[in-house]
């Protein structure tokens, strides 16, 4: 997955397999912007939260940021990011959302219907 910057209360930074998370409260969120303007750098110590992601937390992450998008996710692309096909990581849930019409996959790439788009926060539970 492709690193991210989250600016603002509650927002969260991914870079390196790293996922960062900022300060929930307004105050702190001061407190922060104040140091990162005094420092200079984005990743001080005044972070609430630092995670390094496993294997999975990376697939999962890839595949619930990936599906929201309208262009959906390239499963090529999982397997030469993950060593694994989308199928043989995922297989029930997939064929269960793609008979449901939830999820269509074309030319490689899989992404929500019209359908699935209004049911997506369940159709992703499937694949935890």
């Amino acid at each position: 997955m492709a690193p991210y910057f989250g600016l603002g209360i509650g927002a969260h930074s991914f870079v390196g397999e790293t996922r960062y998370a900022g300060s929930n409260t307004l105050d702190e969120y001061f407190q922060f912007t104040e140091a990162l303007d005094r420092s200079g750098h984005y990743f001080d110590g005044r972070l609430r939260e630092i995670l390094r992601n496993s294997p999975e937390d990376s697939m999962s992450d890839y595949l619930f940021t990936g599906l929201r998008l309208t262009g959906g996710i390239a499963l090529p692309d999982f397997e030469r990011r993950f060593g694994v096909t989308f199928r043989e990581k995922y297989a029930e849930a997939l064929d269960q959302h793609l008979r449901d019409g939830t999820l269509i996959l074309k030319e490689g790439i899989l992404k929500f219907t019209e359908k699935g788009i209004d049911l997506s926060n369940r159709v992703l539970i499937d694949f935890l």
